[in-house]
Protein backbone atom coordinates (compact mmCIF):
# COMPACT_ATOMS: atom_id res chain seq x y z
CA UNK A 1 0.00 0.00 0.00
CA UNK A 2 1.17 3.13 -1.09
CA UNK A 3 1.99 5.97 1.79
CA UNK A 4 -0.82 8.28 0.19
CA UNK A 5 -3.15 5.68 1.00
CA UNK A 6 -2.11 4.59 4.56
CA UNK A 7 -2.22 8.41 5.48
CA UNK A 8 -5.72 8.75 3.98
CA UNK A 9 -6.61 5.50 5.89
CA UNK A 10 -4.78 6.98 9.24
CA UNK A 11 -6.44 10.19 8.70
CA UNK A 12 -10.05 8.67 8.20
CA UNK A 13 -9.58 6.09 11.69
CA UNK A 14 -8.02 9.41 13.70
CA UNK A 15 -11.63 11.19 12.30
CA UNK A 16 -13.67 7.90 13.36
CA UNK A 17 -12.47 7.90 16.67
CA UNK A 18 -12.69 11.75 17.26
CA UNK A 19 -16.45 11.05 15.61
CA UNK A 20 -16.49 8.18 18.48
CA UNK A 21 -15.01 10.03 21.02
CA UNK A 22 -17.41 13.38 20.45
CA UNK A 23 -20.28 10.32 20.41
CA UNK A 24 -19.19 9.46 23.35
CA UNK A 25 -18.67 12.75 24.92
CA UNK A 26 -21.93 13.53 23.58
CA UNK A 27 -23.70 10.63 24.40
CA UNK A 28 -22.05 11.20 28.17
CA UNK A 29 -23.19 14.71 28.25
CA UNK A 30 -26.49 13.66 27.28
CA UNK A 31 -26.76 11.23 30.22
CA UNK A 32 -25.05 13.57 32.67
CA UNK A 33 -28.22 16.32 31.67
CA UNK A 34 -30.45 13.53 31.91
CA UNK A 35 -29.48 12.54 35.44
CA UNK A 36 -29.60 16.18 36.69
CA UNK A 37 -33.63 16.48 35.06
CA UNK A 38 -34.06 13.08 36.60
CA UNK A 39 -32.85 14.65 40.22
CA UNK A 40 -34.54 17.89 39.46
CA UNK A 41 -37.88 16.08 38.89
CA UNK A 42 -36.90 13.65 41.58
CA UNK A 43 -36.09 16.83 43.74
CA UNK A 44 -39.63 18.38 42.24
CA UNK A 45 -42.02 15.10 42.85
CA UNK A 46 -40.94 14.85 46.56
CA UNK A 47 -41.72 19.18 46.90
CA UNK A 48 -45.11 18.33 45.15
CA UNK A 49 -45.56 15.19 47.47
CA UNK A 50 -44.58 16.98 50.78
CA UNK A 51 -47.10 20.01 49.61
CA UNK A 52 -49.83 17.10 49.00
CA UNK A 53 -49.80 16.07 52.31
CA UNK A 54 -49.24 19.38 53.66
CA UNK A 55 -52.41 20.33 52.16
CA UNK A 56 -53.85 16.92 53.35
CA UNK A 57 -52.79 17.75 56.18
CA UNK A 58 -54.20 21.23 56.65
CA UNK A 59 -57.29 19.81 55.01
CA UNK A 60 -57.67 17.34 57.87
CA UNK A 61 -57.37 19.47 60.63
CA UNK A 62 -59.93 22.04 58.68
CA UNK A 63 -62.29 19.48 58.31
CA UNK A 64 -61.56 18.74 62.02
CA UNK A 65 -62.47 22.15 63.43
CA UNK A 66 -65.21 22.76 60.90
CA UNK A 67 -67.11 19.26 62.22
CA UNK A 68 -65.81 20.57 66.01
CA UNK A 69 -67.76 23.30 65.56
CA UNK A 70 -70.69 22.15 63.61
CA UNK A 71 -70.73 19.45 66.66
CA UNK A 72 -70.44 21.93 68.92
CA UNK A 73 -73.09 23.91 67.25
CA UNK A 74 -75.33 21.10 67.32
CA UNK A 75 -74.89 20.16 70.59
CA UNK A 76 -75.86 23.99 71.42
CA UNK A 77 -78.58 24.39 69.44
CA UNK A 78 -80.06 20.24 70.65
CA UNK A 79 -79.73 21.92 74.45
CA UNK A 80 -81.50 25.24 73.41
CA UNK A 81 -84.30 22.69 71.60
CA UNK A 82 -84.31 20.75 75.14
CA UNK A 83 -84.49 23.92 76.87
CA UNK A 84 -87.24 25.40 74.92
CA UNK A 85 -90.39 22.67 75.75
CA UNK A 86 -88.98 23.16 79.77
CA UNK A 87 -89.12 27.15 79.54
CA UNK A 88 -92.18 26.45 77.53
CA UNK A 89 -94.06 24.83 79.97
CA UNK A 90 -92.63 27.21 83.14
CA UNK A 91 -94.08 30.08 81.04
CA UNK A 92 -97.55 28.25 80.58
CA UNK A 93 -97.64 27.37 84.89
CA UNK A 94 -96.47 30.97 85.04
CA UNK A 95 -99.77 32.13 83.38
CA UNK A 96 -101.72 29.69 84.89
CA UNK A 97 -100.58 30.36 88.60
CA UNK A 98 -101.23 34.61 87.14
CA UNK A 99 -104.02 34.10 86.15
CA UNK A 100 -106.06 32.32 88.96
CA UNK A 101 -103.54 34.40 91.71
CA UNK A 102 -103.60 38.05 91.79
CA UNK A 103 -100.60 40.25 91.94
CA UNK A 104 -100.34 40.81 95.57
CA UNK A 105 -99.90 36.86 95.77
CA UNK A 106 -102.64 35.57 97.54
CA UNK A 107 -105.96 34.06 96.22
CA UNK A 108 -109.06 36.48 96.38
CA UNK A 109 -110.84 36.04 99.10
CA UNK A 110 -115.30 35.60 99.61
CA UNK A 111 -114.84 38.92 100.83
CA UNK A 112 -113.06 40.11 97.69
CA UNK A 113 -115.79 38.19 95.55
CA UNK A 114 -118.78 39.91 97.21
CA UNK A 115 -117.14 43.37 96.62
CA UNK A 116 -116.83 42.90 92.73
CA UNK A 117 -120.07 41.22 92.98
CA UNK A 118 -121.24 44.39 94.24
CA UNK A 119 -119.47 46.97 92.66
CA UNK A 120 -121.02 44.90 89.47
CA UNK A 121 -124.57 45.48 90.58
CA UNK A 122 -123.89 49.30 91.43
CA UNK A 123 -122.76 49.75 87.83
CA UNK A 124 -125.45 47.70 86.51
CA UNK A 125 -128.36 49.49 88.55
CA UNK A 126 -126.75 52.74 87.08
CA UNK A 127 -127.82 51.62 83.88
CA UNK A 128 -131.24 50.16 85.10
CA UNK A 129 -132.10 53.34 86.90
CA UNK A 130 -131.80 55.15 83.42
CA UNK A 131 -134.17 52.33 81.72
CA UNK A 132 -136.84 53.16 84.39
CA UNK A 133 -136.14 56.71 83.84
CA UNK A 134 -136.87 56.87 80.23
CA UNK A 135 -139.77 54.73 80.64
CA UNK A 136 -141.51 56.78 82.90
CA UNK A 137 -141.36 59.69 79.93
CA UNK A 138 -141.32 57.75 76.67
CA UNK A 139 -144.83 56.78 76.65
CA UNK A 140 -146.61 60.37 77.49
CA UNK A 141 -144.64 62.04 75.43
CA UNK A 142 -144.93 60.09 72.39
CA UNK A 143 -148.35 60.44 72.95
CA UNK A 144 -148.27 64.02 73.52
CA UNK A 145 -145.84 64.83 70.57
CA UNK A 146 -148.14 62.46 68.49
CA UNK A 147 -151.20 64.80 69.20
CA UNK A 148 -149.06 68.15 68.50
CA UNK A 149 -147.79 67.04 65.46
CA UNK A 150 -151.34 65.91 63.84
CA UNK A 151 -152.66 69.42 65.34
CA UNK A 152 -149.53 71.84 65.34
CA UNK A 153 -146.61 69.77 62.99
CA UNK A 154 -144.37 67.38 62.58
CA UNK A 155 -141.51 69.75 64.32
CA UNK A 156 -143.08 71.47 66.75
CA UNK A 157 -144.62 67.86 67.73
CA UNK A 158 -141.37 66.41 67.61
CA UNK A 159 -139.90 69.48 70.08
CA UNK A 160 -143.05 69.18 72.98
CA UNK A 161 -142.71 65.48 72.94
CA UNK A 162 -138.70 66.02 73.85
CA UNK A 163 -139.80 68.50 76.06
CA UNK A 164 -142.53 66.18 77.83
CA UNK A 165 -139.74 63.21 77.93
CA UNK A 166 -136.90 65.25 80.13
CA UNK A 167 -139.50 66.64 81.85
CA UNK A 168 -141.38 63.29 83.29
CA UNK A 169 -138.47 61.26 83.07
CA UNK A 170 -136.75 64.34 85.98
CA UNK A 171 -139.43 64.32 87.55
CA UNK A 172 -139.87 60.51 88.35
CA UNK A 173 -136.72 60.62 89.19
CA UNK A 174 -137.02 63.45 91.58
CA UNK A 175 -140.40 62.34 93.50
CA UNK A 176 -139.64 58.56 93.24
CA UNK A 177 -138.43 58.61 96.95
CA UNK A 178 -141.59 60.54 98.02
CA UNK A 179 -144.35 58.46 95.88
CA UNK A 180 -142.80 55.00 97.29
CA UNK A 181 -143.06 56.83 100.66
CA UNK A 182 -146.66 57.10 100.60
CA UNK A 183 -147.55 53.75 99.16
CA UNK A 184 -144.92 52.06 101.86
CA UNK A 185 -147.38 54.41 104.94
CA UNK A 186 -145.07 54.90 108.39
CA UNK A 187 -143.00 57.90 109.75
CA UNK A 188 -139.66 59.25 110.53
CA UNK A 189 -138.32 57.32 113.82
CA UNK A 190 -137.04 60.59 116.03
CA UNK A 191 -133.39 60.65 117.14
CA UNK A 192 -132.83 58.10 119.85
CA UNK A 193 -136.11 56.33 120.16
CA UNK A 194 -135.02 53.61 118.66
CA UNK A 195 -131.09 53.34 120.35
CA UNK A 196 -130.34 49.97 119.98
CA UNK A 197 -131.25 49.94 116.40
CA UNK A 198 -129.64 53.48 115.92
CA UNK A 199 -126.59 51.75 117.17
CA UNK A 200 -126.62 48.18 114.86
CA UNK A 201 -127.04 50.23 111.86
CA UNK A 202 -124.18 52.42 112.58
CA UNK A 203 -121.83 49.71 113.52
CA UNK A 204 -122.86 47.99 110.12
CA UNK A 205 -122.86 51.00 107.86
CA UNK A 206 -118.81 51.04 108.91
CA UNK A 207 -118.35 47.35 108.42
CA UNK A 208 -119.67 47.62 104.59
CA UNK A 209 -118.58 51.48 103.82
CA UNK A 210 -122.19 52.57 103.27
CA UNK A 211 -123.56 56.15 104.74
CA UNK A 212 -125.70 55.70 108.03
CA UNK A 213 -129.66 55.69 106.71
CA UNK A 214 -132.34 57.25 108.46
CA UNK A 215 -134.53 55.40 110.22
CA UNK A 216 -138.65 55.06 109.01
CA UNK A 217 -141.19 52.88 111.29
CA UNK A 218 -144.38 51.51 109.97
CA UNK A 219 -146.64 50.33 112.60
CA UNK A 220 -148.34 47.23 111.55
CA UNK A 221 -147.59 43.65 113.21
CA UNK A 222 -146.16 41.88 109.75
CA UNK A 223 -141.94 41.49 110.16
CA UNK A 224 -140.58 43.07 107.37
CA UNK A 225 -138.10 45.88 106.23
CA UNK A 226 -136.89 47.48 103.44
CA UNK A 227 -134.27 49.99 102.09
CA UNK A 228 -135.19 53.03 99.92
CA UNK A 229 -133.02 55.86 98.43
CA UNK A 230 -133.49 58.69 96.49
CA UNK A 231 -131.66 61.88 94.96
CA UNK A 232 -128.73 63.76 96.76
CA UNK A 233 -127.74 60.45 98.46
CA UNK A 234 -130.80 60.21 101.06
CA UNK A 235 -131.45 56.94 102.08
CA UNK A 236 -134.21 55.14 104.82
CA UNK A 237 -134.30 52.12 106.59
CA UNK A 238 -137.88 51.10 106.49
CA UNK A 239 -138.78 48.57 109.37
CA UNK A 240 -142.45 47.46 110.92
CA UNK A 241 -143.01 47.32 114.72
CA UNK A 242 -143.60 43.74 113.88
CA UNK A 243 -140.38 42.95 112.90
CA UNK A 244 -138.85 45.29 116.09
CA UNK A 245 -140.95 43.43 118.35
CA UNK A 246 -140.19 39.59 116.85
CA UNK A 247 -136.58 39.39 115.86
CA UNK A 248 -133.91 39.42 118.44
CA UNK A 249 -130.50 40.81 118.30
CA UNK A 250 -128.72 38.44 116.03
CA UNK A 251 -131.24 38.03 114.09
CA UNK A 252 -131.93 42.20 113.38
CA UNK A 253 -128.71 41.83 112.53
CA UNK A 254 -128.65 39.60 109.73
CA UNK A 255 -132.35 41.88 108.58
CA UNK A 256 -130.29 45.34 108.83
CA UNK A 257 -127.15 43.88 106.85
CA UNK A 258 -129.27 42.55 104.35
CA UNK A 259 -131.27 46.06 103.50
CA UNK A 260 -127.60 47.92 104.06
CA UNK A 261 -126.14 45.52 100.89
CA UNK A 262 -129.38 46.98 99.20
CA UNK A 263 -128.04 50.50 100.05
CA UNK A 264 -124.68 49.42 98.77
CA UNK A 265 -125.28 48.34 95.62
CA UNK A 266 -127.80 51.16 94.48
CA UNK A 267 -130.75 48.80 94.44
CA UNK A 268 -132.86 50.83 97.07
CA UNK A 269 -132.50 54.11 94.28
CA UNK A 270 -133.91 51.68 91.70
CA UNK A 271 -136.56 49.96 94.22
CA UNK A 272 -137.90 53.88 94.78
CA UNK A 273 -137.77 54.39 91.03
CA UNK A 274 -139.56 51.22 90.30
CA UNK A 275 -142.83 51.77 92.55
CA UNK A 276 -142.76 54.95 91.08
CA UNK A 277 -142.89 54.08 87.17
CA UNK A 278 -144.15 50.16 87.40
CA UNK A 279 -145.70 50.77 90.85
CA UNK A 280 -148.36 52.38 88.97
CA UNK A 281 -149.20 50.08 86.42
CA UNK A 282 -149.77 47.13 89.67
CA UNK A 283 -151.67 49.81 91.06
CA UNK A 284 -153.86 49.87 88.71
CA UNK A 285 -154.36 46.14 87.68
CA UNK A 286 -153.31 44.55 90.43
CA UNK A 287 -150.84 42.36 88.96
CA UNK A 288 -146.92 42.79 90.32
CA UNK A 289 -144.82 41.05 87.31
CA UNK A 290 -144.07 44.11 86.21
CA UNK A 291 -142.38 45.30 89.72
CA UNK A 292 -140.66 42.39 90.16
CA UNK A 293 -139.20 42.52 87.01
CA UNK A 294 -137.85 46.22 87.21
CA UNK A 295 -136.41 45.48 90.57
CA UNK A 296 -134.54 42.88 89.03
CA UNK A 297 -134.93 39.00 89.52
CA UNK A 298 -132.87 36.62 92.07
CA UNK A 299 -131.84 40.09 93.69
CA UNK A 300 -132.94 39.28 96.96
CA UNK A 301 -130.83 35.64 96.86
CA UNK A 302 -128.07 37.54 95.98
CA UNK A 303 -128.18 40.34 98.79
CA UNK A 304 -128.62 37.06 101.12
CA UNK A 305 -125.29 35.95 100.57
CA UNK A 306 -123.62 39.39 100.47
CA UNK A 307 -125.42 40.22 103.80
CA UNK A 308 -123.94 37.31 105.56
CA UNK A 309 -120.50 37.18 104.33
CA UNK A 310 -120.56 41.09 106.08
CA UNK A 311 -121.89 39.76 109.58
CA UNK A 312 -119.89 36.38 109.73
CA UNK A 313 -122.96 34.41 110.96
CA UNK A 314 -125.48 32.84 108.42
CA UNK A 315 -128.17 31.34 111.16
CA UNK A 316 -129.12 34.87 112.14
CA UNK A 317 -130.43 35.66 108.44
CA UNK A 318 -131.11 32.14 108.00
CA UNK A 319 -133.27 32.61 111.66
CA UNK A 320 -134.72 36.03 110.98
CA UNK A 321 -136.64 34.71 107.29
CA UNK A 322 -137.75 31.94 109.16
CA UNK A 323 -140.02 33.76 111.51
CA UNK A 324 -141.21 36.28 108.76
CA UNK A 325 -144.96 37.07 108.39
CA UNK A 326 -147.70 38.21 110.29
CA UNK A 327 -151.22 39.25 110.18
CA UNK A 328 -151.66 42.45 107.85
CA UNK A 329 -153.46 44.91 110.53
CA UNK A 330 -156.22 46.30 107.73
CA UNK A 331 -157.39 47.51 104.54
CA UNK A 332 -154.88 50.47 105.14
CA UNK A 333 -151.94 48.38 105.27
CA UNK A 334 -149.23 48.34 103.27
CA UNK A 335 -149.48 44.64 102.84
CA UNK A 336 -152.57 44.32 101.29
CA UNK A 337 -154.34 45.36 98.02
CA UNK A 338 -152.97 47.55 95.45
CA UNK A 339 -150.40 48.74 97.89
CA UNK A 340 -149.30 45.90 98.28
CA UNK A 341 -149.10 44.92 94.75
CA UNK A 342 -147.09 48.04 94.20
CA UNK A 343 -144.69 47.69 96.89
CA UNK A 344 -144.34 43.95 97.43
CA UNK A 345 -141.00 43.16 95.47
CA UNK A 346 -138.97 46.23 97.59
CA UNK A 347 -139.88 43.90 101.02
CA UNK A 348 -137.24 41.51 102.34
CA UNK A 349 -139.80 39.48 102.45
CA UNK A 350 -141.93 38.95 99.26
CA UNK A 351 -144.20 36.60 100.48
CA UNK A 352 -145.16 37.35 103.59
CA UNK A 353 -144.23 34.20 105.06
CA UNK A 354 -146.37 32.18 102.82
CA UNK A 355 -144.97 28.54 103.07
CA UNK A 356 -146.80 27.76 99.55
CA UNK A 357 -144.23 26.38 97.06
CA UNK A 358 -143.30 29.06 94.87
CA UNK A 359 -142.64 28.78 91.36
CA UNK A 360 -139.43 26.57 89.78
CA UNK A 361 -136.46 28.90 89.63
CA UNK A 362 -137.99 31.67 92.08
CA UNK A 363 -134.91 32.57 94.02
CA UNK A 364 -136.45 35.58 95.38
CA UNK A 365 -139.45 33.42 97.43
CA UNK A 366 -138.53 33.09 101.25
CA UNK A 367 -138.56 29.41 101.42
CA UNK A 368 -136.27 29.02 98.45
CA UNK A 369 -133.84 31.71 100.37
CA UNK A 370 -133.90 30.00 103.73
CA UNK A 371 -133.44 26.53 102.80
CA UNK A 372 -130.16 28.08 100.94
CA UNK A 373 -128.52 29.72 104.02
CA UNK A 374 -129.32 26.45 105.55
CA UNK A 375 -126.52 25.21 103.79
CA UNK A 376 -124.14 27.61 105.14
Amino acid sequence: MSEPAEERQGTGARRRRQRSKGGSRAALAARSQGASQGKKTLSQGKAQGAARSQGASQGKKTQGKTQGKTQSRGNGRGAQNAQRPAAGRASAQHAAATSVVPSGGAPPSAHDLVDAKNEERRRANGARLRVLAAAAGALPAAAVGALVGVVVGVVAGAVVAAVVFVGLAYAACAASLWLALRLVGGAPVPPGALAALENQVEGLCSTLGVAQPKLWLVDDPVANTCALAGRRGRSLLVVTSGLLSRLGLIEMEGVVAHELVHLKRRDAAVSALAVATAGVVAWVSGRDALVHLAVGRGREYETDQAAVLAVRYPPGLHDALASMGGQPSGQDSPFRGRRWAATRWIWIDPMLGAPERPAVGELDATTVRVDALAQW
